[in-house]
């Protein structure tokens, strides 16, 4: 980044129409303050929603607190350890739905037998129902325990269910509503259409699902009708599916049905699919959904990003991939950020605090448009030759631009590949770092591949 002072191009007077568009502006009031705005209870901050899943196994009761001060929804973990230190946090418990393992088997996940153990007892004193027509069955083999479909799993062997069974519908429906009595809601793991299509092939019940992508099917179509059914049971408490980044025609059934989707892995800036993953948000944002956008990169990753040509360090590089999901979920969100979810970290071992960006915490405001992508005044390709794609997105506060990757096979992300576009006149432009902190004014933006950054209006703050 630099501090001359270019000459006004034809990009700051297209950025300007861009994004101050009337259509889409929102009157909000601005907070005294960059960091103005924080409650002590969830929700934290105005202009974000912030979610985590409590896979850390080693909660020191100071770490347990720093995070709830932090987080608004959790998934998995101790609901009433996490509403001890905070009384807002949402708190949604973790299931499965599809698979339930064999009996007496315990999983590297942890994952136990009790849903089977429970389903025997509550078929026994249900005896118009037949348990075994809760599952799948190998085809052309007797519909017996010894022949249902037994895929690998979970690191271990499962049982698939049958969802179009009336006995199997009743009976989720009650372990769902039993499962959420303390709850917020219920989060169910593995539901993309990718974790479902293998598990279902060669069964007696639906031998004509077995086509790839999975757009329709019998079997997809009772998935979708049992979620609905479960998430109905639950309501006013919420359903979530981790469908991650599938988007088949099957999986949007499945997230309107449940009413809200954990995009494991999808916000990746090292994917050139993540324009398009915006889109599908959007759509999904307009029509109601909850969304949890969940990132691909976790700090232990970034050897690998530094391999790929980053340079710099382990640290330099998480915040550059962290910036991004930042600015990517900033693409996105809705005038209120009530049903979209920022999910940065997703570790089973390192503590929250050692990886968080209190960038997040900024409040630059609500977006005053629509992303645009930027044309005039931005070079086709940056000097390695690879094509520049470049969207910006204005808010109270601030401005956002996202490099987006494109095209697929070896990527160059250096230094190397840094093109650079002047910023809007009239404005005082302060970067936003990691740290929270905000750098010297600026006057244009140097962007490497797959890189993003949030431009604060030093007018806007005191």
């Amino acid at each position: 980044m630099t501090s001359r002072r270019p000459r006004t191009t034809t990009l700051a007077c297209l950025l300007l129409l861009l994004i101050w568009a009337p259509a889409y502006a929102q009157a909000h009031p601005r907070p005294d303050s960059l960091f103005s705005g924080y409650s002590a209870v969830s929700p934290h901050w105005p202009h974000i929603r912030t979610m985590m899943t409590d896979f850390f196994g080693k909660w020191a009761p100071n770490e347990r607190s720093w995070a709830a001060g932090h987080y608004d929804y959790v998934m998995s973990g101790d609901a009433a350890a996490w509403k001890r230190e905070n009384s807002g946090i949402r708190h949604y418990r973790y299931v499965l739905l599809q698979a339930t393992t064999l009996p007496r088997t315990r999983s590297a996940n942890n994952i136990v037998s009790a849903w089977y153990d429970d389903m025997v007892r509550w078929y026994a004193v249900h005896p118009h129902f037949r348990i075994e027509s809760a599952f799948l069955h190998q085809a052309r083999q007797p519909a017996d325990s010894a022949h249902r479909l037994k895929p690998w799993g979970w690191d271990t062997y499962t049982w698939i269910i049958n969802p179009a069974d009336s006995g199997l519908i009743a009976y989720s429906e009650n372990r769902f509503q039993y499962a959420a009595k303390d709850e917020d809601g219920l989060f169910i793991d593995s539901q993309g259409s990718g974790d479902l299509s293998k598990n279902i092939k060669g069964s007696a019940e639906f031998p004509a699902d077995t086509a790839w992508p999975p757009e329709s099917g019998a079997y997809y179509s009772a998935y979708a009708r049992l979620l609905s059914d479960l998430a109905q049971a639950l309501r006013p408490k919420g359903l979530m599916i981790n469908t991650a980044g599938y988007r088949f025609k099957s999986d949007v059934a499945d997230i309107r049905a449940a009413g809200a989707t954990h995009m494991e892995k999808a916000n990746n800036p090292l994917s050139s699919d993540l324009p398009a993953t915006w889109t599908f948000i959007d759509t999904l944002l307009g029509d109601g959904i909850f969304v949890d956008l969940v990132n691909a990169l976790d700090y232990a990753d970034m050897k690998a990003v530094v391999r790929k040509d980053f340079g710099g360090t382990v640290d330099s590089a998480y915040h550059r991939i962290k910036m991004a999901e930042l600015a990517s979920y900033y693409m996105v969100v809705p005038p209120t950020p009530v049903r979209l979810a920022l999910q940065t970290v997703n570790m089973w071992d390192r503590p929250m605090s050692s990886v968080w960006i209190r960038a997040q915490e900024a409040n630059i405001g609500h977006p005053s448009g629509r992303r645009a992508q930027l044309t005039q005044g931005v070079p086709a390709a940056d000097p390695t030759g690879q094509k520049v794609l470049l969207f910006a997105r204005d808010f109270d506060r601030a401005l956002v631009l996202f490099r987006a990757q494109t095209g697929w096979g070896a990527q160059r992300y250096g230094d190397s590949t840094a093109i650079r576009v002047a910023l809007p006149s009239g404005e005082v432009w302060l970067p936003l770092n990691a740290d929270g902190s905000c750098g010297a004014p600026v006057t244009s933006a140097s962007l490497r591949n797959a890189e993003a950054a949030i431009f604060i209006k030093q007018g806007t703050i005191r």
